[in-house]
């Protein structure tokens, strides 16, 4: 997917302008889903026939009125535009990199300490239906930009150096059901040097029985 964004003139945050799926030739592409916005919230939504019903998107944007708005993520319907009632708002300044549907779940990574005013640090697990906030925790100590699935394992990426409660850099991977952490350990490691980006895993992509990592690190 490519993912294009534009500037909220109100509040100087991005907002999500559309959502191209791209072949795998990396070259043709479907045709994009579109949003546009004014004080207040979304006012059209145009979306490509190639969606099917009752699908969703999320996105990791304000509305451009903050009283009405989700706090940096929120849902809406992919076939109206309607804003769905659930309440995901984020820790202000917080943010949200990666986003992985598995099953009947949603798996939300990136550098936040709660989701609806629940606890949860850089990594959370949803109810893909409801929204809910699921008791699944695996607190993050530093930031998760990256996730991949396979049957009941989770891979997650980020800049971290601890992951549910235990020492584990840059990659690791949990319980899809239980979030506890698995005896998977890739060793990555990097040089934190001043006026050089910090070592991170930041793409994972699982081809066959091999897990593909990129990103800073040596």
């Amino acid at each position: 997917y490519q993912l294009a964004y534009t500037t909220s003139a109100r509040t100087d945050r991005s907002l999500l302008a559309s959502v191209t799926q791209v072949g795998t030739d990396g070259t043709t592409s479907l045709p994009p889903v579109t949003f546009s916005y004014q004080t207040g919230g979304v006012t059209s939504f145009s979306l490509s026939s190639n969606s099917g019903a009752g699908s969703q998107v999320a996105w990791n944007v304000r509305k451009a009125n903050a009283d009405m708005g989700h706090e940096n993520f929120g849902c809406v319907d992919a076939l109206t535009g309607a804003v769905l009632d659930w309440n995901l708002d984020i820790t202000p300044k917080g943010y949200v990199a990666a986003l992985l549907v598995h099953r009947d779940l949603v798996f939300v990574a990136g550098g936040f300490s709660s989701v609806a005013g629940q606890p949860r640090s850089s990594l959370a697990a949803l109810n893909a239906a409801s929204g809910e906030v699921l008791p699944w925790r695996a607190d993050v100590f530093g930031g998760a930009f990256a996730l991949q699935a396979r049957d009941d394992t989770l891979y997650v990426g980020g800049d971290y150096i601890g992951i549910a409660g235990v020492e584990r850099h840059m990659l690791a991977a949990l319980d899809v059901r239980t979030a506890q952490l698995l005896p998977f350990d890739a060793r990555v490691s990097g040089l934190r040097l001043d006026y050089f980006p910090d070592p991170e895993v930041s793409a994972l992509a699982l081809v066959g029985d091999t897990l593909y990592a990129a990103g800073n690190f040596t």
